[in-house]
């Protein structure tokens, strides 16, 4: 009797406290889930403190913290992006590198890795990285006038002028051959990769001022405006033009530079009355933008049906509005029904039903 009084107890406390695998083996299963959660969102508590913190301005705790939250998560793509821009908005971008160079590696066909890159060796003064990368760009990018561009520049701050002097001359060939198409008169048909081919343009027009090779950007600058469909292009570079205003333009032969010439110095009468006369309307779309924007100016509207007819092209036509949403009625209380034994009063007509059209003193809201 002793013994089994003495027995029972023990091995009821030792179920109580055995391995819980003996007897309740899913929570052990459960519990690396469980603690991964609480990783997780340990993890995503110390971002959101390391984001409160730079937004305070207390920009060198923020980055300690969002780097070891970089480092925990396994250096994933968006947290290196955050953390390379609080990097450079706290003026150290040196301290990016490295972050961006283990991306291009898990990333290899992201090229956003490498042009981040360039710009931070750049920012940097890392002229020798840079010129290595640029170099490993012009191989997939032979074309790509930005890249040898900022190449030059390299080869310049490493004092190789021989090697920078080959680039420029290689540019302004390039940049002639981008360029020689808008003087060619246009197609009937708008060319499909049109697009591109006024972006490269762009480009190409600003490298040349850039680099100094103004004689070459006041030859095809007037003729890149005259075919310019949006506003943007076509009113940078007549800026470009009026800061140093090209002197051969009243001189020139040529019907794009003598209207453009004349549109700078603000004789417009004179450059409308070329652009009427050389410039067929909707062939080229930077000389319609200029006479719309003239005829506007000086309550022309006949000028503007005699050029374009009826219908306006697409390419000045002001972009639609979206529509403002209807008015949302105004809620009417409603009283309380009327007893059983007395018949309930007609209710008031709504502004709608009246036959008179008179609303009285019922307002309908405006709409935003």
């Amino acid at each position: 009797m002793f013994r089994a009084r003495t027995i029972f107890p023990l091995v009821f406390l030792f179920i109580s406290i055995a391995p819980s695998g003996w007897c309740q083996s899913r929570p052990v299963e459960e519990q690396p889930l469980q603690d991964e959660k609480i990783f997780q969102q340990l993890l995503a508590d110390y971002h959101l403190l390391a984001r409160l913190l730079i937004h305070q301005k207390r920009a060198q705790e923020g980055i300690s913290i969002l780097k070891t939250v970089y480092e925990l998560s396994f250096h994933p793509a968006p947290l290196a992006i955050e953390l390379c821009d609080a990097l450079d908005n706290a003026g150290l971008t040196a301290e990016t590198v490295g972050i961006l160079r283990e991306q291009m590696v898990r990333e290899p066909l992201n090229e956003g890795w490498s042009e981040r890159l360039i710009a931070a060796c750049e920012r940097s003064k890392k002229w020798d990285e840079v010129v290595q990368l640029r170099l490993e760009r012009r191989k997939k990018h032979p074309a790509d006038l930005e890249n040898l561009a900022g190449l030059a520049e390299a080869y310049r701050q490493l004092q190789k002028d021989k090697e920078a002097d080959e680039l420029i001359d290689k540019i302004a060939i390039t940049a002639r051959d981008k360029l020689f198409v808008f003087e060619k008169p246009p197609t009937a048909t708008r060319d499909p990769g049109q697009d591109k081919i006024d972006a490269d343009g762009f480009t190409a027009l600003r490298l040349q001022r850039q680099l100094d090779l103004q004689d070459d950007f006041e030859q095809y600058a007037a003729a890149f405006v005259l075919r310019q469909r949006k506003a943007e292009p076509l009113d940078t570079v007549l800026q470009w033009l009026r800061e140093k205003p090209p002197a051969v333009y009243r001189k020139s032969v040529f019907p794009d530079q003598q209207a453009v010439g004349f549109w700078l110095e603000g004789r417009l009468p004179e450059a409308a009355a070329i652009l009427e006369k050389k410039f067929p309307p909707r062939q080229y779309p930077g000389a319609d933008q200029l006479l719309f924007r003239y005829y506007t100016s000086n309550k022309k509207p006949g000028k503007i049906q005699e050029r374009f007819g009826k219908e306006l092209p697409d390419y000045l036509k002001e972009p639609e509005k979206p529509a403002a949403p209807s008015p949302v009625p105004a809620h009417t209380p409603t009283s309380a029904p009327a007893p059983t034994t007395t018949p309930a009063p007609p209710a008031a007509e709504s502004p709608k039903e009246n036959p008179d059209g008179d609303v009285g003193e019922t307002q309908t809201p405006e709409a935003p």
